[in-house]
């Protein structure tokens, strides 16, 4: 008699918390602006630098659009991309390039 009072009391309790947790699906608001991404490259010529700051950037764009597209924004679009460069502050020859863009969604 006393198993029968337990299954009568627990087995509503798991069917509840086995579906409690979750809600409708797309229950997520839609998110609307801008994030920038950011990529840096150090190298011992101009170009070397800026081309290893685009790999980079490509690599943070990538991240940041998964990020985005999973916190509810719908479609990103990536906006053009800037590169600075200067002389690197250690100095050696070396320089180094930064390269940003935004990534808007709605």
């Amino acid at each position: 008699m006393l198993i029968v009072r337990c299954a009568l009391l627990f087995v509503p309790m798991l069917a509840l918390a086995a579906c409690g947790g979750t809600g409708p699906t797309g229950s997520r608001p839609v998110r609307a602006g801008c994030e920038e991404a950011a990529g840096h490259g150090v190298a011992l010529g101009r170009s070397s630098a800026r081309l290893v700051a685009q790999a980079s950037l490509s690599y943070q764009a990538q991240d940041l659009r998964g990020y985005m597209v999973k916190d509810g924004y719908r479609a990103v679009h990536q906006r053009v991309a800037r590169i600075d460069c200067r002389p690197y502050a250690l100095g050696m020859g070396l320089t180094q390039c930064v390269a940003r863009a935004q990534l808007c969604g709605h």
